[in-house]
């Protein structure tokens, strides 16, 4: 009996004090004009997008934003960065009546600083580049005035000419497209489309779900990816070809989500006057509200368990540095000694638990390194209060992009302290 109590316990210091020991900081973005979209390509360096042209680098982990603004009065809605160097933006035409739909298309060879850009005669609403050369555009018109067929365009050329692959049914709206690799690829849009391509837009598999609004889709791995709506989810272990629904608890519509891997993510809604943070631990099956704000939220990225960001209306940027990492108070004293324990599972595949402990408050970094002695992640690179702590490293996430099967070292450096240890990944 007195087991159960204690678990209740834990579960519930977990779901309300994780992630409050810090919370969610309000930044000073410099700017009161609405951002769309937030990308972090590691955990210093950062782009964030908005109205009237906006575009925000962060070089030191968020903490100043530089204003690096285009002459514009588009509104950007998507950034996507390949490396620390080389990025790329999109906007569309917010001016009513919507009479020009024309969009714009930019992009970076020095992080952001300066942008080269077109305009475009469609609504681009995302781009995505598998690599230096071959990226996609999801381009539509108006989401509220959809009068057009959405268009998915390709380029193989770094984004300097495209061609389209894909045209959707009258009247539609491509918002979102994610790419695995060179071959496999999705878009979704209005009216429940969904497309899927196993040759690089060659040709494509109609997926759709129903009637709802598809705004972003993402693929942890070649097999498990989900879909946002307006109000749901949906969820794939098997590619994309077949899906499962999953209702979303608020009734403010969805903007955006992130996953760190497949149960542990974090969405973002937002309307008029008010916009929200939820969390998952069980893959979108149940979410826990995190925080409440008076902006409407409408991005939000993570580069590792604890460090996230939200962007949204009015120049609002939040900050979260323990957002993904369990603290465990498990009324045990404080830890007399350092200590780094094996991951477990080990073997894993694709997910495994390190465990770690400190006994006084200290600068922690702890990073995960291939055979070769290449970093592969980052897990901690933060001040951390004595205790023991969990972290989940996943080989198959955004951020690490599919490893291979093999050896792999993760490091524990805290003061003067530091220890290596081996884990095996099988796939």
């Amino acid at each position: 009996m007195k087991k159960i109590i204690y678990s209740i316990l834990i579960t519930l210091f977990f779901q309300f004090t994780i992630f409050s020991q810090e919370g969610w900081i309000l930044q000073n973005s410099g700017t009161d004009n609405d951002l769309w979209a937030v990308y972090f390509f590691n955990q210093d360096n950062a782009c964030t997008v908005g109205d009237e042209g906006s575009v925000l680098i962060s070089t030191n982990g968020g903490i100043n934003w530089n204003d690096h603004s285009i002459m514009t009065d588009k509104s950007l809605r998507d950034v996507f960065f390949i490396n620390q160097n080389i990025g790329w933006i999109v906007g569309e035409d917010i001016t009513y009546p919507y009479s020009s739909y024309r969009g714009l298309y930019g992009q970076s060879f020095d992080g952001g600083i300066n942008w080269m850009f077109q305009d475009d005669y469609w609504m681009p609403r995302s781009v995505f580049f598998v690599n230096e050369n071959v990226g996609w555009l999801a381009e539509g018109t108006n989401e509220v005035y959809p009068y057009y067929n959405g268009l998915a365009k390709k380029s193989i050329d770094g984004g300097n000419t495209w061609s389209t692959k894909l045209t959707g049914t009258d009247p539609s709206s491509f918002l979102d497209v994610y790419f695995i690799n060179e071959n496999l690829g999705w878009v979704v849009g209005f009216y429940g489309e969904i497309f899927k391509t196993t040759d690089g837009g060659g040709t494509w598999l109609d997926n759709s779900v129903g009637n709802e609004t598809w705004r972003k889709i993402t693929f942890l791995n070649n097999n498990f990816g989900w879909v946002l709506g307006v109000h749901k989810f949906l969820f794939s272990t098997n590619q994309g070809n077949s899906w499962t629904t999953r209702d979303f608890p608020s009734n403010i519509g969805l903007r955006s989500a992130y996953f760190i891997n497949e149960n542990i993510g974090w969405s973002v809604t937002g309307n008029i006057g008010i916009g929200e943070i939820w969390v998952t631990t069980d893959g979108g099956i149940n979410w826990s509200n995190q925080f409440n704000s008076s902006q409407y939220l409408n991005s939000v990225y993570f580069v590792d368990q604890n460090t996230g960001w939200v962007v949204g209306g009015n120049g609002t940027i939040l900050k979260t540095t323990n957002g993904g990492v369990t603290f465990v108070d498990d009324g045990i004293e404080t830890p007399k000694e350092f200590s780094l324990h094996q991951n477990y599972p080990n073997p894993f595949n694709p997910t495994t638990t390190i465990t770690y402990q400190i006994p006084e408050r200290g600068f922690v970094t702890l990073k995960v390194y291939d055979a070769l002695g290449e970093e592969v992640s980052t897990l901690i690179n933060e001040e951390k209060l004595a205790g023991r702590y969990e972290v989940q490293f996943t080989s198959h996430s955004v951020e690490v992009r599919n490893l291979t099967s093999g050896i792999y070292f993760y490091q524990l450096k805290a003061d003067e302290y530091s220890k290596t240890k081996k884990m095996i990944l099988l796939r």
